[in-house]
């Protein structure tokens, strides 16, 4: 779980394999997630060229998409993304670097046929975050031959960072195979590694249209590989944010703790990723059992306000002493929306007044 490389080598040997691929003529492309990074999203649609929404129809003005819907980017054409993604995305496993020999329209084409599945018992299809590092990392893991090979059609190589490796995880589609490559942060070289693969148990899996499945067996391993890889997410927040305390020396303790601490916040129905993100945080701070302090009692009893918000008025209130950038922008998620007489309409986070994107 400790980064063993730093920031500005993920942007070298990202760099590298930009340039490696383009001189075989493969394209590099960035699939953002426009939900966690609208700073960049901003930046990407400030200019007309280079982007595409992933969402949507081809025939659709791309202008017209959602400020929050998923892009993807060439990277060759806007390489001033680069370095803004991987300040966040670093921490936060959001993006990936997609290789491949189509033209951005055909691989937005491609994508969108993951973009909504078809989950177990669901009559609706489901929106798919695989653009996500976690997701895709577990989507991956927990695949087979069929599946791989649907994904990886016309991709050539797939580079995010994800919590399994010590800096990019690479994911390359071989004769059948998926294989994972893991940069080893001492010596600076790729070591690769064959992924297992489970059968479908009903061995009826098959490309469905126009949403592709997600079987019942793989869904509930899925599931269980992306909850694991959330406790990771808070316990590196945790060792991040407060790394002078003493817990902090023991990573494993801390990722015990994390996961104890979401089965207390589900038992209580706070069970979204945001509440449970936030009680984590505020246990590992104030102790297990902070919701019954009564020093805390005007914080975690204000029925006016949801549990998010009470949780995150209360690490508030201690950062005012602790003054820790890392809590600060855990907290600052609350929106305001204001329009004024003629129409104008501006957008802002609460605490800290950065402008949003209307």
């Amino acid at each position: 779980m400790e980064q063993q490389i730093p920031h500005d080598q993920f942007e070298a040997f990202l760099t590298m394999w930009i340039d490696s691929y383009k001189a075989r003529g493969v394209g590099s492309y960035l699939a953002l997630d426009g939900s966690w990074q609208q700073d960049l999203v901003q930046l990407v649609r400030s200019r007309d060229d280079g982007w595409l929404p992933l969402t949507g129809l081809p025939q659709d003005d791309k202008h017209e998409a959602h400020m929050r819907a998923p892009l993807l980017v060439d990277l060759i054409v806007r390489p001033d993304t680069i370095p803004l993604w991987l300040g966040t995305g670093i921490d936060e496993r959001l993006g990936l670097a997609i290789f491949s020999s189509l033209d951005i329209s055909d691989l937005r084409l491609s994508l969108k046929r993951f973009q909504s599945v078809m989950l177990p018992d669901a009559e609706a299809p489901a929106f798919f975050r695989y653009f996500d590092g976690r997701t895709f990392d577990c989507f991956v893991r927990t695949g087979f031959p069929e599946q791989w090979e649907d994904f990886f059609e016309g991709i050539e190589g797939i580079a995010a960072v994800t919590d399994v490796s010590v800096g990019w995880t690479n994911y390359v589609c071989r004769n059948g195979g998926v294989q994972i490559g893991v940069l080893n942060g001492e010596s600076m070289a790729t070591e690769w590694h064959d992924i297992p693969f489970e059968p479908p148990q009903d061995d009826t899996y098959a490309i469905a249209k126009p949403f592709r499945t997600i079987g019942a067996h793989q869904y509930e391993r899925l599931m269980a590989c992306c909850k694991n890889a959330f406790h990771i997410e808070i316990t590196n927040f945790i060792l991040k944010a407060f790394p002078e305390m003493p817990e902090c020396e023991n990573p494993d303790a801390i990722l015990v703790f994390v996961a104890e601490a979401e089965k207390q916040a589900i038992a209580l129905e706070h069970d979204t990723e945001g509440a449970i993100f936030l009680w984590c945080v505020c246990a590992f701070l104030f102790g297990e059992l902070f919701f019954e302090d009564p020093d805390l009692e005007s914080h975690m009893k204000n029925q006016n306000l949801d549990i998010v918000a009470r949780l995150e008025q209360l690490l508030e209130a201690a950062n005012a002493d602790m003054q820790n950038p890392h809590v600060l922008d855990l907290i600052d998620t609350q929106e305001t929306y204001l329009e004024d007489v003629d129409g104008k309409k501006v957008a802002f986070r609460n605490r800290s007044g950065k402008q949003l994107p209307v």
